[in-house]
């Protein structure tokens, strides 16, 4: 059995558990922000939120038909590296506590009628965002007998965040512009 395998082989499997898989350097080549550029961000967001609203500002999250990757990009922005909670931006589960709604996917039929109710049932002044490709012109399913379009189909949109998905540096940002030109007022 010790002639099958060889030293290289020995020395490859040795470095896997030396060397570290991921490091913070990678992490932010993927994301193309650093961690105190996402501080910046969050503290300036925060700036906004505070001059805007005087509180936290509230989410509510639709999916209206989507593949779940913007999602996982929204759930990101409560992980540890983002935590936009510590700028005071939180998540709801009911659109009656939401500031705004964060709409992923294309709107399908089935979902046309919950996401009207959803917006009638959002507090005024509503800000309505559609995160990802699909969110904003329908995607590859645009066209398809089961999908209306994007969310500016069913409901007025102040923002759309293109992308496949878009990261969480990404929606920050976007969310900080939209605050900052107030034009959902």
């Amino acid at each position: 059995m010790q002639e099958l395998i060889s030293d290289t082989m020995i020395e490859t499997v040795v470095n896997l558990f030396k060397k570290p898989l991921c490091t913070d350097t990678n992490l932010q080549q993927d994301t193309g922000r650093s961690g105190d550029d996402i501080t910046d961000t969050g503290i300036a967001l925060q700036q906004e939120i505070s001059r805007l609203f005087g509180r936290s500002l509230a989410i509510r999250e639709v999916d209206c038909g989507s593949d779940n990757a913007a999602e996982i990009e929204l759930g990101n922005l409560s992980s540890p590296f983002y935590d936009l909670e510590r700028f005071g931006i939180t998540f709801v589960a009911s659109p009656r506590h939401a500031d705004a709604l964060m709409v992923t996917g294309a709107v399908t039929l089935a979902m046309a009628d919950a996401l009207r109710k959803t917006y009638d049932a959002t507090p005024d002044p509503k800000i309505v965002i559609a995160v990802g490709d699909d969110a904003c012109t329908g995607g590859i399913w645009k066209g398809s007998y089961a999908v209306l379009g994007g969310v500016d189909a069913v409901i007025p949109v102040n923002l759309k965040i293109p992308g496949n998905p878009p990261s969480p540096a990404v929606i920050t940002r976007s969310l900080l512009t939209l605050l900052r030109s107030r034009r959902y007022q």
